[in-house]
C-alpha cells in the first residue's frame, strides 16, 4: 500500500522545492534596512532601496520562469517587482526623476541582470546535480 503512495523517499533531494524563502527573507531584510535608513536620513539608503528590490525581483522572476509549480508568494513578489520597475521608469520619464533618476534606473537594471544571470546558473547547476545518475 505504501509503495503506491510514496514513489520516492521523503529525504530524497529531488522532492525538495527549488524555490526557497531564505533569499526572499535576506532581500526583504535589506530592503527594510534601506527604508529605515531613508527614514533616519542616513547614507546608503538609496543604494539599498535600489539594489535589494532588484535582487529580490531577479530571484522571484527566475523562480517564476524556471519552476514548474506556481507559488503564490513568488507570483505576488514578481508582480510587485514589475510594478516597482514601472514606477521607476515612470519617474524617470514623466516625473522629473522622482523616485529615482536615470542613474538609479541604470543601477537597478545592472543589478537585476547580474543577479538574474547568477540565479539562472545556480538553478541550472542545481537541477543538473539532481538529475545526475546515482553512482554506486
Amino acid at each position: 500500500m505504501e509503495e503506491d503512495i510514496l514513489d520516492q523517499e521523503i529525504g530524497d533531494p529531488k522532492n525538495q522545492p527549488l524555490f526557497k524563502t531564505r533569499p526572499i527573507l535576506i532581500w526583504g531584510i535589506l530592503l527594510i534596512i534601506g527604508l529605515l535608513f531613508r527614514i533616519m536620513h542616513w547614507p546608503f539608503a538609496s543604494i539599498l532601496i535600489i539594489i535589494s528590490p532588484a535582487g529580490l525581483q531577479a530571484y522571484c522572476v527566475n523562480g517564476f520562469l524556471k519552476s514548474k509549480e506556481r507559488n503564490t508568494l513568488n507570483t505576488l513578489l514578481s508582480s510587485a517587482g514589475m510594478l516597482w520597475l514601472i514606477v521607476m521608469i515612470g519617474g524617470v520619464l514623466l516625473n522629473n526623476g522622482y523616485p529615482y533618476n536615470e542613474n538609479g534606473l541604470k543601477v537597478y537594471a545592472v543589478t537585476f541582470t547580474l543577479f538574474f544571470v547568477l540565479y539562472y546558473f545556480l538553478y541550472r547547476a542545481k537541477t543538473n546535480r539532481l538529475n545526475e545518475p546515482i553512482k554506486e
